[in-house]
């Protein structure tokens, strides 16, 4: 888990390949979310914390919305090269 968020926190760091990279956390995000954190334990009584994965994964989603690595990020630089590429920038 620590090398897997390593990666994610690198990748959106440098900006690189940050589309593929923010779905990636999202998607990790819900399977920590949904199985080691069970949800946040919300269905224990009296429990009201859903925990931090929501969050952030709003903050992934707001990371694609904003196209984050193409503002001075190497997808920036990516795109110049490789055109093609826009889907996945």
């Amino acid at each position: 888990m620590a090398v897997v968020e390593t990666v994610i926190a690198a990748f959106i760091l440098l900006g690189f390949l940050t589309k593929l990279t923010s779905i990636f956390g999202i998607l990790f995000n819900l399977l920590v979310w949904t199985t080691a954190e069970g949800f946040g334990g919300i269905f224990l009584p009296g429990a009201t914390d859903v925990g931090a994965s929501p969050l952030y994964i709003a903050m992934f989603a707001g990371l694609i919305i904003v196209r984050a690595g193409m503002q001075n990020g190497l997808d920036e630089w990516l795109l110049m090269k490789h055109p093609g590429l826009r889907v996945l920038l």
